[in-house]
Parts: structure tokens; C-alpha cells; sequence
């Protein structure tokens, strides 16, 4: 789809002032982000430190209340030390349970009335009692739910003392302690959590914030539950991502750390968190806060900027630009009805320069183009016309030389013609249609030469027609050729296709049968007789019977290994004295070559 150059030019200034709005509606979100981000790093940091020093001295309190229950001499009466036990555990904020045992973990006094049993299986009493505490221990029961704090003592039987707390109290020891800090962010003359950046703000959300403590294998204590005004959850492992090797959370826990970092949750979730160790009771304190909840609202505010910023970009750009492309394109207008005639045919026509500027540099190049265009055409008319005229001369010379491939093609086929006519005559006797003596001795050399090559014998018939003479003599010469002409048809419907069958000279033939022994020649040679025979050859003098003398000599394989003239010529010599043989004994019969003939 075309455009106009006004719409180009405009769309062209509306895109070049939608970049700098786009650019710093950008920028001022990135902005707003990291401040967002750095301001929660703080609080979450503050919040992590202010609850955990709020924990480590709730413990060193506790153990301060333990140290006054434990016995500093040898226990002369179990009963009463049962009641400073019970006296103690009411004493002490938050504790179901405070007892003491052997070194066996036999319970010797017990505030719940557990006497008698063993806790000799338990983890934290077999720490205590091997050494590997020296003055107290904390521990957590996974199964019951609780906290223990032990201590090592030697007083008679009384081996290890220790109390037992609920870990729901943790939940109020947590909700306190951030209660406490949500009033100091709101007492007057305090700086508030601010998120966001320029006209609108942001109080902290508390409810957005997850609180829990971790022990040292991994697993959830206690969390703080914002979302339901403290309430007590049972305990749970930590998220998938963060029970990881690789998770930030577990690499603070196993290296004892604090500070601040980013993870991604097991919803694939960034979240923001802070982390504190205490070494008392050996735990981990965590805050967090999902990043999607630090950063909501800001989205909203970059874009009432972005948008704020296009509005007032548009509304300074569409004057000018109409301005700006009004000034441009009425010229250029102006300028393009004038080319039109040009492009019409109207050349040599020149365009009154009536602007300045790169206007009327390029009216005077439509000037000048138009001038130069006149020219060309009259220059290109001439050429079109003598064009035309050498076309039909080319025309007329394509016809005559069509005319002399024509003569050509014909004076070929005449030529291919002669060519084959001669190549009979080289190698067909012109009376009988079959080989003459040259060709047929060609023809037998390639097939001495096959047999040998192939290790098969080759068997070569001379034959003649008897008493040839006196058919000349007393019919004339003329029906003696019409005698030898039927007699080589005779001989070819006799022999085979592989058969070589020749004019030796006068009235002899020679027909040589490859791969044939001497069985099969002779064989061959007793029907040529027969069909002779049988055959009546007309002349002036009637039907004229006449007869045929055959000799038949083969050549084995195993006859020596001669050049292969000589083994035509011996070939030949055999099928010869064959011949004269079958002359001798009658005519009209055939004779195989024998030595001793």
C-alpha cells in the first residue's frame, strides 16, 4: 500500500517524538524498580536483624531461668527436687516441661510426672551426656513438635537437666517482636517505607512478608503466618528450590551466614530475602518477600507516565508536523503536475522555476531532462527505423540460408545413400547377394579368431555345382547366373544366422559354421544336397535338375596355435581336397577332410 509523503513525513515525526517518551518512561521504571528493590533490602535486612536479636535474647533468657533449677550438690531427696522442678517450670515463660535424668536417661524427677522413663535413645541426651556439650544445648523434637534446652550436670545421679517448650510459642515471640517494629515505622517523626517513584506512594505491606525459622537440617520450625494474624502452622520443609545444594537459602543455612540475596521459588518465583544466623539456639532466621508483591503498582505508575509523556508529544508534534510537511510537499505538488506532462510526451517542455531551494535545483533538472529527452527521441525514431530496415534484410538472408540447410540435408541423404550402396559392392558379390571372396575372408579370420579365444571348433564347406560348363555351354551364361543366384538362396535359408556364407569364385561357395564340429557340419552339408536336389532350376532347355559336391573340413581347438592365415589357408587347403575327393567318387555328394584321403 502507497503512502503520500505527507503521511510519511508525519508518521516519520510521530515515531521520532514516541522515542524519547518511550525511552524515558523506560528508564524511569528501572529506576523505580532498584530503588524499590534497595529500599525492601533494607527493612527485610532491619526486620531479619531486629527479630533475631529479639530470639537470641528470649533464649539467653530461658537459659538463664534453667541454670537456677539445676542442682549444686548431690540430690538427697527426689520428691523435693520434683517440686523446685514443678516451682520452676511455672516460673519459666513458656515451658510444659522441665526434668532431669541419669546417665543412663532414666527420668529421675519430671515436672509432667514422667518418672521412670528412658530417654537414652533420644539424639540431644546421648550430646549432652557424651561430651559434645560442655554447658548447655539446644535441640528441637521433630516428632513432638517441641524446643530443648539441655544442660550437663553432675550432681549425684543427676546427670542432664532440661526443659521442653511448644514451638507455637515461637509464633508470639515472632508476632511480638514485629508488631513492636510496625509501631516504631509508624510512631511520628519516622521515616515510612515508601515504594514507587514520583507522585504516589507506598506503606509496607506486612502481609506480604513471610517470617520462619529454619533449623539446621532444613526444615521449617515455626512461620509466621501474616496473612491470619499469627496463627500457628504445623511445620513443613522448605520449597523445593531451596531444599537444592545449588538454592541460596540452603547454601546461607549450611554455611552459617547473613545477609541479604535473591532465589527463585519452586513457582518459579523471584523473591527477595534477608537471613541472620543465631548461634543461640543454632537456628536461621528468614525474611522474605516475593518481588511481584515488592513491585506491584509500579508497573501501573511507569505506564500513566509513558502515557502522560506520548499525549503530551502528540499534542506538540501534529502541528508542527503539518506545519513542517505543508511547506515541503506544495511544491513538490506543484512540481509533479508539471513532470506529468513530460511523462505525457510533451518533450522540450520546461517547468517555471517558482521556488527556491532544492525545489528549484530540481525544477532546472527537469528542465534540462526534458531537453535531453527530445533529443534521445528523435535519436531513438532514427534508430527504430533503421532497426526496422535491417530486420527484414535479416529476414530475407534467414530464408535463404533455411534454403541451403534444405539443399544440405538432401545432398546428406543422397551422399549416405552412395556411401551404403558402396559398401555393398565392397562386400556383397553383386549376382548371388551373398559375401564376396574378400569379405568372406575377413569374416573367417574373426571367426578363427572367436573359436580360439573361446576354445570352439570352426567348420568351413566348399561346395560347387556339378557339370557347371556344359550348363553354360548349352544354356548360356545367362541362366548360369540365374543357377548360381538360386543356389546361394538355397544355402542361405540353409545356414544360420551366425553362418558366414560367401562366393569363393566362379561357381564355388564357401559357407563357414562357427562353433560346429564335424558331426553337425556334415549334417549341414547333406541338406544343402538334398535341398539342391529337390530344387528345379529353370532353363531355356525346361526344368534343368542339377547336382552339388561338398567338402567339409573343421578346425579343433587343439590344432596348434598358428597365426590365423595360416590356419585359413589350411582351412581352406582341406575343405579343397575334401571337395576334389567328393568330385572323384561321383559328385554330388559332400566329403569329410580325412589325413588319409
Amino acid at each position: 500500500m502507497r503512502h503520500s509523503l505527507t503521511q510519511l513525513l508525519t508518521r516519520w515525526f510521530l515515531i521520532f517524538a514516541f522515542l524519547p517518551a518511550v525511552i524515558f518512561g523506560y528508564a524511569a521504571c528501572k529506576y523505580m524498580i532498584v530503588a524499590t528493590e534497595h529500599s525492601t533490602a533494607v527493612i527485610l535486612n532491619s526486620t531479619c536483624q531486629k527479630d533475631a536479636e529479639f530470639i537470641a535474647f528470649w533464649f539467653q533468657e530461658r537459659l538463664d531461668d534453667l541454670r537456677k533449677v539445676i542442682p549444686t550438690g548431690p540430690v538427697k531427696s527426689l520428691p523435693v527436687l520434683e517440686t523446685e522442678l514443678k516451682k520452676a517450670k511455672a516460673e519459666i515463660n513458656g515451658c510444659t516441661r522441665v526434668a532431669c535424668a541419669d546417665m543412663k536417661g532414666v527420668v529421675l524427677a519430671d515436672s509432667a510426672g514422667r518418672v521412670g522413663d528412658n530417654v537414652s535413645a533420644l539424639k540431644w541426651f546421648e550430646a549432652v551426656t557424651s561430651g559434645q556439650v560442655h554447658e548447655t544445648a539446644i535441640f528441637t523434637d521433630p516428632d513432638r513438635r517441641a524446643m530443648i534446652i539441655a544442660m550437663p550436670v553432675h550432681a549425684g545421679d543427676v546427670q542432664v537437666v532440661w526443659a521442653e517448650f511448644d514451638v507455637k510459642l515461637f509464633h508470639s515471640i515472632l508476632q511480638q517482636s514485629h508488631l513492636e517494629q510496625i509501631s516504631h515505622l509508624d510512631s511520628s517523626g519516622q521515616k515510612r517505607w515508601l515504594y514507587g517513584f514520583g507522585y504516589r506512594s507506598k506503606k509496607p505491606e506486612w502481609d506480604e512478608i513471610r517470617i520462619y525459622l529454619l533449623r539446621p537440617d532444613g526444615r521449617v520450625l515455626v512461620e509466621l503466618d501474616n496473612h491470619s494474624g499469627a496463627k500457628v502452622s504445623s511445620p513443613q520443609s522448605l520449597p523445593d528450590t531451596a531444599t537444592k545444594a545449588e538454592s541460596e537459602v540452603m547454601r546461607w543455612l549450611q554455611n552459617k551466614s547473613s545477609g541479604y540475596g535473591t532465589y527463585i521459588n519452586r513457582h518459579g518465583e523471584k523473591v527477595l530475602a534477608a537471613c541472620r544466623w543465631i548461634p543461640d539456639p543454632g537456628m536461621m532466621l528468614v525474611v522474605e518477600e516475593k518481588r511481584k508483591d515488592v513491585l506491584r503498582g509500579l508497573y501501573s505508575q511507569g505506564s500513566t507516565m509513558i502515557l502522560l509523556a506520548l499525549l503530551l508529544m502528540v499534542l506538540l508534534t501534529v502541528p508542527l508536523s503539518t506545519i513542517v510537511t505543508q511547506r515541503v510537499t506544495e511544491p513538490l505538488r506543484q512540481l509533479a503536475k508539471e513532470a506529468d506532462k513530460i511523462a505525457a510526451g510533451h518533450f522540450g517542455h520546461q517547468i517555471a522555476v517558482t521556488s527556491r531551494g532544492e525545489v528549484e535545483m530540481l525544477s532546472r533538472a527537469f528542465n534540462e531532462m526534458s531537453l535531453r529527452l527530445q533529443e534521445f527521441y528523435a535519436r531513438l525514431t532514427r534508430q527504430i527505423e533503421l532497426l526496422a530496415q535491417q530486420k527484414e534484410e535479416i529476414i530475407k538472408r534467414n530464408q535463404e540460408l533455411e534454403a541451403l540447410q534444405e539443399q544440405l540435408k538432401e545432398n546428406q541423404a543422397e551422399l549416405e545413400e552412395k556411401n551404403l550402396r558402396l559398401e555393398e559392392i565392397a562386400h556383397i558379390d553383386e549376382l548371388t547377394q551373398v559375401l564376396n571372396r574378400r569379405a568372406l575372408m575377413e569374416r573367417t579370420m574373426l571367426e578363427l579368431e572367436r573359436a580360439h579365444r573361446y576354445a570352439q571348433p570352426v567348420a568351413m564347406i566348399m561346395m560347387d555345382v556339378d557339370k557347371f560348363k556344359q550348363i553354360n555351354d548349352n544354356c548360356g551364361h545367362a541362366y548360369g547366373d540365374l543357377v548360381l543366384s538360386d543356389l546361394a538362396k538355397l544355402i542361405k535359408t540353409t545356414a544360420r544366422v551366425s553362418d558366414v556364407v560367401g562366393r569363393y569364385g566362379g561357381d564355388e561357395f564357401v559357407v563357414v559354421l562357427p562353433n560346429t564340429d564335424e558331426e553337425a557340419a556334415f549334417s549341414f552339408a547333406r541338406r544343402v544336397i538334398e535341398k539342391v536336389n529337390k530344387h528345379s532350376f529353370i532353363t531355356p532347355l525346361g526344368r534343368l535338375e542339377i547336382g552339388v559336391s561338398l567338402g567339409v573340413s573343421v578346425w579343433q581347438p587343439d590344432n596348434g596355435n598358428g597365426n590365423l592365415e595360416e590356419r585359413m589357408r589350411v582351412l581352406l587347403h582341406q575343405a579343397d581336397m575334401a571337395l576334389l575327393e567328393s568330385k572323384r567318387q561321383g559328385r554330388n555328394r559332400a566329403t569329410l577332410y580325412s589325413k588319409h584321403h
